[in-house]
């Protein structure tokens, strides 16, 4: 198994990029979207990382699987991203 690093961030970051993941994946739910990406700036790296996990781990969308990328998607982006795919 590969060694990863630990992000280190500020728990008040975490629950805010959690708080906008949760949301951004319920109302994907809710419009019965099977695949969906979430992007925040590449900033809050750190915090969405732990956020997906601690969202995975709660079981709060059993219908999806939550995958963080440390860049999110297209050239010359700024960002990191969540997909959840059902």
């Amino acid at each position: 198994m590969e060694n990863q690093p630990s992000p280190k961030v500020d728990p008040e970051l975490v629950q805010a990029a959690l708080d906008r993941l949760v949301e951004a994946v319920h109302s994907a739910a809710q419009s019965k979207i099977q695949n969906g990406l979430f992007h925040l700036p590449a900033s809050d790296h750190d915090a969405l990382w732990v956020a997906c996990g601690v969202l995975q781990k709660s079981g709060a969308f059993p219908q999806y699987k939550f995958t963080f990328y440390h860049q999110g998607m297209g050239e010359g982006t700024n960002t990191c991203a969540v997909s959840f795919i059902s």
